[in-house]
């Protein structure tokens, strides 16, 4: 399980990173805000991240927490702020900004570690991908499914959605049907030959594709566009969806 450490303190990291991979993590270490962001766009489920908010050359750890939560492929990574700055002002101000949790310095390996196995048991959250080459469509369904309190991914077309797939689990997956390249049909195809999740197809296409025949094909859902977000949601309320 990957950790992410955001820390210039160096005695600090180490010790940290020996602790964690004694307990089976993976962890991961930036010393800047910017390192960070690369390394979150760069490394596959990352899982949490420990982030002290007083970083040098002014690159400090409120600019992260603000990327990370205008960010609606990496806002549901917990962020555990550790940080020397203790005082009730900050800590109040750094949870309102997404942090889930804070713990002042000087910390104890075994403690920070007890945090953080809290903040990844805590409430598993549902992922879904969505599918379609129109950005426009594609931001709409986002806002639905986030407004739902599920993570949404997106890709712009079938081969990005199943590199996501297969480096992301998901809860369940809205698909359009015609896209250049593959189409949402073949799409999918691959995905229930692959994976156990619900697929839920949409098209501007009403004359050309009807219900039972996608749904013969496997899909569990079909709504024609332009749709009304209570169709969208009613019909992810119906599915039985896993955390991802």
């Amino acid at each position: 399980m990957k950790i992410l450490i955001v820390d210039d303190d160096a005695i600090f990291v180490s010790q940290i990173s020996e602790a964690l991979k004694k307990k089976g993590f993976d962890p991961f270490h930036a010393t800047s805000t910017s390192q960070a962001i690369s390394l979150l766009n760069n490394t596959l489920d990352i899982r949490l991240i420990v982030l002290d908010i007083v970083l040098p050359n002014t690159d400090d750890g409120p600019h992260l927490l603000k990327y990370l939560k205008d960010n609606t492929q990496l806002n549901h990574i917990p962020v555990l702020v550790c940080s020397s700055v203790g005082d009730e002002a900050n800590v109040l101000k750094t949870i309102r900004m997404g942090a889930k949790d804070y713990i002042v310095k000087p910390a104890s390996p075994e403690s920070l570690i007890s945090k953080i196995r809290k903040l990844l048991t805590a409430r598993p959250q549902k992922t879904i991908l969505i599918v379609d080459d129109d950005k426009f469509i594609l931001d709409i369904l986002a806002k639905i499914v986030e407004r739902e309190g599920i993570k949404a991914l997106k890709a712009a077309d079938g081969d990005e959605a199943l590199k996501i797939l297969e480096s992301h689990k998901v809860s369940a997956v809205i698909s359009d049907i015609a896209m250049p390249g593959m189409s949402g049909l073949d799409l999918l195809a691959a995905i229930k030959s692959r994976y156990n999740i619900p697929v839920l197809l949409i098209t501007g296409y009403a004359g050309k594709y009807q219900k039972e025949d996608v749904t013969d094909l496997g899909a569990d859902g079909f709504i024609i566009k332009p749709f009304k977000n209570i169709e969208i949601i009613t019909k992810l309320r119906s599915f039985d969806l896993q955390p991802a």
